[in-house]
């Protein structure tokens, strides 16, 4: 089964997900938000291991700003910044082999072009 990463804004807050089905997820989370939802950012399709981990380091690395569960106050521009960096960590790693390790992620993976 495969699974995509995602980033939702929603009024001041970003969601940090994952689902099977992005669509799905959200047509049964906007009859509960009272805010119109968009998908800002979504990762490939990828095994549900892979993309659980990616959604802890995002998760991780949005810490400071967590409000409720997978919601955060934070700027979209930085949650979607924070996604990617998180990508490219991933690359980096085998990250169908092990989980996460918050400690082995060290720098700040950004673009270097």
């Amino acid at each position: 089964m495969k699974a995509q990463v995602y980033v939702i804004v929603a009024h001041v807050f970003v969601k940090v997900g994952m689902s099977t089905d992005i669509n799905k997820r959200i047509q049964s989370m906007e009859t509960d938000c009272p805010h119109p939802l968009a998908v800002i950012w979504s990762s490939e399709q990828m095994t549900v291991k892979k993309a659980r981990n990616l959604e802890s380091i995002i998760h991780d690395r949005l810490y400071e700003y967590h409000a409720k569960g997978e919601w955060f106050k934070v700027s979209h521009i930085k949650a979607v910044d924070e996604a990617h960096k998180a990508e490219r960590f991933m690359n980096t790693v085998n990250a169908d082999q092990k989980r996460y390790d918050p400690n082995v992620f060290q720098g700040d993976y950004s673009d270097t072009v």
